[in-house]
């Protein structure tokens, strides 16, 4: 699946890669801000850790990440008895 963008009136998506038949890859842009990557920053999701298509630029996850789990926010306030689904 190729990268492309579909634009709503809030936002865009941009479906970047279908890894398997359960998992597609995408971003979801509302008012310029990544979701995605404002869901790891506040602790409310994690960084994929499977294998990922060259197109999908993940710089900011595993930092984002670690700032969120030391801080203990969202689902990180579990420590080590969160167990990830990744």
């Amino acid at each position: 699946m190729p990268c492309t963008e579909r634009h709503f009136p809030m936002g865009k998506i941009r479906y970047l890669a279908k890894l398997n038949v359960y998992l597609i890859m995408a971003e979801i842009i509302v008012d310029d801000r990544n979701v995605n990557l404002e869901m790891v920053i506040s602790g409310h999701a994690e960084e994929y850790s499977g294998r990922l298509p060259g197109i999908f630029l993940v710089a900011d996850y595993p930092k984002t990440e670690d700032s969120s789990k030391s801080s203990g926010r969202g689902i990180w306030f579990l420590r080590d008895n969160y167990l990830s689904s990744t």
